[in-house]
């Protein structure tokens, strides 16, 4: 996972500094890791880092970056209390605190996981 989620980082810094997001590079870095660690988990394949699982655009609201993961897992995301004592069950809650909102959809027999870029 860790070769997935920074091929996947080095896409989201490139795309926004080509959208003129710079300022938003940490946090959405951050959130990106987030995403494609859990569509790894997810599915069990270090591919998810490519153009083709990861987009990112001007969303509609006001124009600001969205930030899409897809994975083909058929299972929806979980959001649950993070366990104290746990190394893993926070990624979604990270990414809460990092976006203005984020949520889930299915997708072409997987699902599509969101984050709008504050």
């Amino acid at each position: 996972m860790p070769q997935a989620a920074s091929v996947a980082r080095v896409f989201v810094r490139h795309q926004l500094i080509s959208l003129r997001y710079a300022d938003l590079i940490d946090d959405a870095c951050q959130i990106t890791a987030e995403l494609v660690g859990n569509a790894v988990n997810a599915t069990a394949s270090a591919g998810i880092a490519t153009n083709r699982y990861i987009r990112l655009y001007l969303g509609p609201n006001a124009g600001r970056p969205l930030l899409e993961v897809w994975d083909p897992a058929p299972s929806l995301p979980v959001l649950k209390e993070p366990d104290p004592v746990s190394e893993s069950g926070r990624g979604l809650h990270i990414v809460g605190s990092l976006s203005a909102g984020f949520g889930w959809y299915e997708n072409g027999g997987g699902k599509t996981v969101w984050a709008l870029l504050k």
